[in-house]
């Protein structure tokens, strides 16, 4: 009974590790993604010579410093890094995480019950 307990709890410390990869492969993407986003929204920018008004011109550099900052930060902060800090913003806000955990409820409940 041993062995097989021994095997059971080296089975779920390797799936744990497998999990961790992929979510610091996915982190990675993600950032990626924010980066190539930033790099196709700022030729865009460059193709149209600046003929904005001045508000959309705000707005996309607005966009763009935005993006930039959450590829950073996730380039910058592990997977552990990030949980912990959310686990932080749960705990310093929580009848606001409440309430959100339950409109998002809310919503997934009437998508699934849909006819």
């Amino acid at each position: 009974m041993k062995m097989s307990d021994s095997n059971g709890a080296k089975e779920i410390k390797d799936n744990l590790q497998d999990l961790a990869d992929n979510a610091n492969k996915v982190r990675q993407t993600v950032a990626d993604q924010l980066k190539d986003a930033v790099s196709k929204i700022q030729d865009e920018v460059d193709k149209s010579g600046g003929n904005w008004d001045e508000e959309a011109q705000k707005r996309t550099k607005d966009v763009i410093s935005k993006l930039e900052n959450a590829a950073d930060y996730l380039e910058k902060h592990s997977v552990e890094q990030i949980e912990a800090e959310a686990k932080e913003v749960v705990q310093e806000n929580v009848w606001v995480s409440l309430a959100i955990a339950f409109v998002v409820g809310l919503i997934l409940g009437w998508i699934l019950t849909r006819d």
